[in-house]
């Protein structure tokens, strides 16, 4: 396993059970693994991206100096502590006071731990206010302001006798930040009516990017439409929302993954029309897509497969095949009843029996009905940044053993 592999999992394991600052759903790790991965993706070896998943285990939990120097060594170690001001009892000023002066006279790799850290801050702060239509530091310690000099003073400090390539990259996005979250009107640039559910959506899709780009994840996330009254309306909503300039979408309808006239008949057994099922969908799914939007298939086959079972057509074990494959590929249902138009009910599979977790929002009229299909997509993008987690860290798991 190589170096900056065991950091990341022993951040993890460090980091756990801390959330972030201004997400109490939002786990800390994140942080210093986006750092972590803004150095790699820099170019930076495997020691500056091991310290940049690490930064944050000595300021912010019980390990100290010491402990990270026995586990990856002195170097990893001199790196972490650059950007390291633990708890001094200093007040919040001249804390960052400090952590300014250190920036000066460090060498290229030590300057570019410190600045992927602030690039993650700073584009998490970023995200928060294009949430909420305005910058918003009370969680961060220091007002406008003190931000404002903070960041600008390490920006600063850093870029003095800085000749280096890969760093003026990163340096030149830490410039490019701070102007985004220091010199923008939030509430003049996003007027939008929708401004406050968009805004969650670009927030949540940022950081389903980052975690998909950490994970390296190839399955897609797979939505699935059914008992739609608008189908192409709230397919053209949802290409929208998951912005396809950002995820490779493919929107596949009945038709497209099984059609009617190559699926067996009722009287024929379930395993088969399983296995037809099974290989269209699979074909759809293997095209490398990060978000795949169904309508009106697999949980209607959910429901026939049930009827099959009543009529004692197929055995338990048959109809327990197709539940279980349901449940470990499609993400999440949302259904648009046609017997309740005034409600919309977003469903997250859990198992058949209980298998629906309902969240229902009271649509006024029909005419605002686009306004509330976003709101479907503001419960799906939290559930699926959780998934993600999950995901994760199951995968490092594996890496362990």
């Amino acid at each position: 396993m190589s170096l900056s592999d065991r950091a990341l999992i022993f951040a993890i394991r460090a980091h756990e059970g801390a959330y972030r600052k201004d997400d109490e759903n939002k786990p800390f790790v994140i942080h210093p693994l986006i750092a972590g991965e803004i150095l790699k993706k820099a170019g930076f070896d495997e020691a500056v991206v091991a310290a940049g998943y690490l930064h944050d285990v000595v300021e912010d939990t019980d390990y100290t100096i010491e402990d990270i120097s026995r586990l990856f060594g002195g170097d990893v170690a001199s790196l972490v502590m650059t950007a390291t001001v633990k708890n001094s009892g200093l007040s919040w000023k001249e804390e960052k006071k400090q952590k300014i002066q250190n920036c000066l006279g460090l060498p290229v790799r030590n300057k570019a731990v410190i600045a992927a850290d602030k690039i993650a801050n700073l584009e998490e702060i970023l995200a928060f206010s294009l949430k909420n239509g305005k910058v918003d530091f009370s969680n961060y310690g220091g007002d406008y302001n003190d931000q404002k000099w903070y960041y600008e003073s390490v920006l600063e400090n850093l870029e003095i006798d800085c000749d280096d390539p890969m760093l003026n990259n990163l340096l030149d996005r830490l410039y490019n930040n701070i102007t985004s979250v220091f010199y923008t009107e939030f509430d003049k640039v996003y007027p939008h009516e929708y401004s406050g559910t968009i805004s969650v959506k670009d927030s949540r899709v940022n950081e389903l990017i980052t975690l998909r780009d950490l994970m390296g994840d190839t399955k897609p996330f797979i939505i699935e439409f059914t008992k739609n009254n608008k189908r192409t309306n709230l397919l053209e909503i949802a290409n929208d929302f998951f912005n396809e300039d950002s995820f490779k979408i493919k929107s596949a309808g009945s038709k497209d993954i099984i059609t009617e006239e190559n699926v067996l008949t009722l009287s024929e057994r379930d395993s088969l029309l399983f296995a037809e099922i099974e290989l269209r969908f699979l074909t759809e799914i293997s095209k490398g897509e990060d978000i795949l939007i169904v309508e009106d298939t697999l949980f209607d086959k959910l429901t026939l497969f049930k009827r099959l079972l009543n009529k004692k057509i197929i055995t338990m074990e048959e109809f327990q095949l197709y539940i279980n494959y349901f449940k470990n590929n499609i993400n999440y249902v949302t259904i648009n009843s046609p017997e309740e138009s005034k409600k919309v009910t977003f469903n997250s599979i859990a198992n058949y029996i209980d298998m629906l977790k309902k969240y229902n929002i009271k649509v006024p009229n029909q005419d605002n009905y686009e306004k509330y299909i976003y709101k479907i997509f503001e419960t799906i993008l939290p559930i699926m940044q959780k998934e993600r987690m999950k995901e994760l860290k199951l995968y490092l798991e594996e890496k362990i053993k």
